[in-house]
């Protein structure tokens, strides 16, 4: 994405709704901004899924336009104003308010609760199948839709890793991590998420290779054929899980 409420950038998907990206390309959790100001305490990344107080997830998990729902209590109202208009508020764009519309119709289906915590299980597959791989996962693993991982312990930068995964057409972010020896604009981490992909279809299994994708690429930056080879394995799961539902439906069983 180019900016937090306009287009796309291609990644590991997280919002495919606004513009097509390459067929080799998966969708993922980036945009411009957060490329160089990614911090450790992003809490924008972090809040609440709208599934019945589900899970702790990210503004974009509504599969829409990024949201804020504000209570109308006056004794926050001046606070609320001061702190939306005029530092972050855009323009009131007709088809990004049609875009949140359709974000909490979807919300309120029952195919959401499930949708959720399938994202959920799927960044779990993603961070165990890195862990198993050898790379660090911060505190572990995940219980929401956020994977970060720690480069310390395969001597990486972030900023290196997220080169490295964007060779291969999968986008991330670098990312502080706790005590991070790396400025923010380096990084000793990278920051995964699996909203988009699983709105495109992709399971557990799924998620599992994609970690064997991005563990291959940075475990052997050096080695021609091995990136070539995540590039194919990358094109392959985005011609398994097409990005557009009248795409997937069209799919031989």
């Amino acid at each position: 994405m180019a900016s937090r409420r306009g287009r796309q950038r291609a990644v590991i998907p997280l919002q495919p709704r606004q513009q097509e990206p390459a067929p080799a390309e998966l969708l993922e959790d980036a945009d411009d901004n957060d490329r160089d100001d990614d911090r450790t305490g992003d809490l924008q990344q972090v809040g609440r899924l709208p599934a019945r107080d589900r899970r702790p997830c990210g503004h974009r998990s509504p599969q829409g336009e990024a949201l804020a729902i504000l209570c109308r209590d006056a004794e926050f109202a001046k606070q609320f104003d001061k702190a939306v208009f005029p530092g972050s508020q855009g323009g009131p764009l007709e088809h990004v308010i049609a875009a949140k519309a359709v974000a909490f119709g979807e919300a309120l289906q029952p195919s959401f609760r499930a949708y959720s915590q399938q994202v959920v299980a799927n960044a779990q597959a993603l961070a165990g199948r890195i862990v198993e791989r050898g790379i660090d996962v911060v505190s572990g693993g995940t219980d929401n839709h956020l994977v970060l991982l720690d480069l310390r312990g395969i001597g990486m930068t972030g900023k290196v890793a997220d080169l490295l995964v964007s060779d291969v057409h999968i986008t991330a972010n670098k990312n502080t991590v706790p005590f991070d020896p790396q400025s923010p604009f380096v990084t000793s981490g990278l920051r995964l998420g699996t909203a988009a992909c699983t709105t495109r279809g992709f399971d557990e299994a799924a998620f599992r290779e994609v970690a064997d994708v991005i563990a291959d690429r940075l475990l052997n930056p050096e080695d021609a054929g091995i990136e070539q080879r995540c590039r194919e394995r990358v094109a392959a799961l985005c011609a398994r899980f097409p990005l557009y539902s009248t795409e997937r439906q069209l799919q031989p069983a």
